[in-house]
């Protein structure tokens, strides 16, 4: 019966987003989320140790809080793509083809409880960088930055790569508006544009590329030779090209942000992990390079622009 759940709870994010095409999205945080809670009441309490029941929580707790920001007011069919691939992306890497099993090792009502805990708090905390994208409130940020500390401090990722990067990810999510619309109250209007774009988008490139290779060499399977070299430019190829695909936005009409090419590479390659890490286990290394990357495109503007000059009679 969870397996039947958990399929219907997939779907349903599948639904989420492709759901900006109709007007009937309002819903489907919430129905996701349900399946999400039965999934997880027909398996024992502890299974909430196995990544298969934690991540039924995580998206229960994800989805509950996106549907209160839909409810609030916020961007609908934003909230619904975004919060859609994160509970698509979650629930099929993390949850077991064979279901949730019977575990050799057994674990105590506290140390269940204690997961449980931290499951919720990871859930909280991904909706929450994400409607903060949105309403861009420093208070909310705070909160969830201070919560993001503390999983990072408790909770082992070591074999839930795939979460860790979709949680950094919504976090780079998070901040990013924020910065932006600091940065683009001081850029006004100046000549060098293309320019600009240019030297940003080649400089992040750069810096994917060197931080993927220094972070890839240090695995033990790959090392510091042709293979990390193969692997750091496939990473860097599949990032670049959801930039490049990024920048084509505002021909679909997104073009009310300062810079708008700058503005789509930017969430173009911020959107590469949440895809690439369905491949391999390797996308965790590139968050860093695309941390530095957003950096260099948000402040390009301000160092390579020049200012007009006002004519004077």
């Amino acid at each position: 019966m969870a397996e039947t759940l958990t399929t219907l709870a997939f779907m349903s994010a599948v639904l989420m987003i492709v759901s900006s095409l109709t007007k009937y999205g309002k819903w489907l945080s919430a129905i996701t989320a349900v399946f999400c809670i039965v999934a997880s009441l027909q398996i024992p309490f502890d299974a909430v140790n196995q990544s298969g029941g934690s991540v039924l929580v995580i998206c229960s707790v994800f989805c509950i809080v996106i549907q209160y920001n839909i409810r609030n007011g916020l961007d609908e069919k934003y909230l619904n793509i975004i919060s859609g691939v994160v509970v698509f992306v979650l629930l099929l890497s993390m949850y077991p083809q064979e279901g949730i099993v019977d575990m050799i090792e057994k674990y105590t009502f506290k140390d269940s409880l204690i997961k449980l805990i931290q499951s919720i708090i990871i859930g909280f905390v991904m909706a929450l960088y994400l409607a903060s994208s949105l309403s861009k409130q420093i208070t909310s940020l705070s909160i969830a930055t201070i919560g993001l500390l503390g999983v990072l401090l408790f909770v082992d990722f070591s074999d839930l790569s795939n979460l860790l990067v979709v949680l950094l990810t919504l976090s780079i999510f998070g901040w990013l508006p924020f910065f932006e619309d600091i940065v683009s109250k001081r850029i006004g209007s100046g000549d060098g544009r293309t320019r600009a774009l240019g030297i940003s988008v080649f400089f992040g490139i750069g810096i994917i590329y060197l931080t993927t290779y220094a972070a890839i060499s240090q695995v033990e399977r790959i090392g510091n030779g042709p293979g990390a070299i193969t692997v750091t430019m496939w990473l860097t190829t599949a990032v670049t090209a959801f930039g490049l695909v990024g920048m084509l936005l505002p021909l679909l009409g997104l073009d009310h942000h300062a810079r708008p090419e700058s503005w789509g590479w930017r969430k173009g390659i911020l959107f590469s992990p949440l895809i690439i890490c369905l491949n391999t286990d390797l996308a965790i290394h590139i968050i860093l390079g695309i941390s530095i990357a957003i950096l260099i495109s948000i402040s390009s503007p301000l160092v390579i622009e020049k200012k007009r000059r006002k004519l004077t009679s």
